[in-house]
């Protein structure tokens, strides 16, 4: 981390948001602005925070440093979502209807990877062609969820 975010974190500023916005905001404000900006949140460490401030590069650092943070988040798995993948076997999928699919898309990025899997809509597919008798598709054309969804929706020509 950055003199600066260190000075945010002593001051009781720890709400990772809070502290983008702060950075962000100084590094668009002049240096006479700074004690403005920070004084609505940095309650007794305001004298700090400008100090870390004022050396060299320490906004382009703690950009830095938030920029890592954040992709570092975004890379871990919450144990939540490893559990529910876990209960979220293929079968389950290819049993499930429509709305259960999309519901477990909604709930978490490697749900939705699992819910995009092409052999999962080609057996929603086949199936509504086969129970409505429908001509199945021959050429593809389109990825099979989009067949699928193009079945359920059909446009007048």
């Amino acid at each position: 981390m950055s003199e600066f975010l260190d000075a945010l974190n002593d001051a009781g500023v720890d709400d990772k948001d809070t502290r983008a916005f702060l950075v962000e905001a100084l590094g668009n404000a002049e240096e006479s602005e700074w004690s403005d900006v920070l004084e609505p949140f940095v309650n007794g460490g305001l004298q700090a925070c400008l100090a870390a401030l004022r050396k060299p590069q320490v906004l382009a650092k703690s950009l830095k440093a938030l920029e890592k943070e954040t992709q570092h988040e975004e890379e871990k798995v919450s144990p939540l979502a490893l559990a529910f993948l876990q209960v979220l076997h293929p079968g389950v999928l290819f049993a499930s209807g429509l709305h259960t699919v999309a519901s477990c898309a909604r709930a978490c990025r490697a749900a939705h990877g699992a819910t995009q899997k092409a052999d999962l809509w080609q057996s929603h597919t086949l199936g509504t062609c086969s129970r409505w008798s429908l001509p199945v598709p021959v050429a593809k054309k389109i990825s099979w969820q989009k067949e699928f969804l193009r079945l359920l929706r059909p446009r007048c020509k």
